[in-house]
């Protein structure tokens, strides 16, 4: 059975479409895996590295922003 979406449903799933866009921009930008999870108004960002020097490198791009 289809129940009917309400407005809320509606801007929830334009939200998660809207922030897992922004992820995938940033994993492009970053060269890694990022994720952005929201639970309310609260979230993270969780930033993948794979060793130190990828993590040097992750910090140095970071703080150039």
């Amino acid at each position: 059975p289809t129940r009917s979406r309400g407005l809320g449903d509606v801007y929830k799933r334009q939200e998660e479409i809207y922030l897992s866009g922004l992820a995938e921009d940033l994993s492009r930008h970053f060269g890694t895996k990022i994720m952005i999870k929201k639970a309310g108004q609260k979230g993270k960002v969780e930033i993948e590295f794979y060793n130190n020097d990828d993590l040097d490198r992750l910090i140095r791009r970071l703080k150039k922003t």
